[in-house]
């Protein structure tokens, strides 16, 4: 990425997991790797798209990428489509510190059942992410509600 170029730390726990993804919203994305948001709980909103709840105990896996702003008008046109907003939420690097990041998500939103290519996006990326099987596992139970 070059130096002249601001950017912005972007925790993705959807389809954007997946490398090809987020090269496809900029060539420039770089991957810097696992991280969690505690505290939150991976849902579906009533139209079906993944979304993050706040829900003590919980914890949302996903991958932190390093994106550039100029990129985030595309994001940004992405997320409002799924009724989601650009925020920023405290996340854990597994080799280090909370760190503030950028994301996507509507916490009031009306929770419903995974749309089956959203469900899949998601699986999908976390497998390639190489998340923790028993979150894998977590959720491939959606399949069971999903439409």
């Amino acid at each position: 990425m070059s130096k002249k170029t601001s950017s912005i730390l972007l925790f993705a726990y959807d389809a954007h997991m997946d490398e090809r993804t987020m090269t496809a919203v900029d060539e420039a994305c770089e991957q810097m790797g696992l991280a969690r948001a505690d505290g939150q709980r991976l849902t579906f909103t009533a139209g079906g798209h993944p979304n993050l709840k706040p829900e003590d105990g919980s914890v949302a896996w996903g991958v932190l990428w390093v994106v550039p702003a100029t990129a985030m008008v595309k994001l940004d046109a992405w997320a409002k489509e799924r009724g989601l907003s650009r925020n920023v939420m405290m996340i854990i690097c597994p080799a280090g510190p909370r760190i503030p990041a950028t994301t996507y998500f509507a916490p009031t939103a009306p929770e419903g059942a995974p749309l089956v290519p959203e469900l899949e996006a998601v699986i999908h990326g976390a497998r390639l992410a190489k998340l923790d099987a028993r979150y894998v596992a977590e959720l491939e139970a959606f399949r069971k509600v999903s439409r």
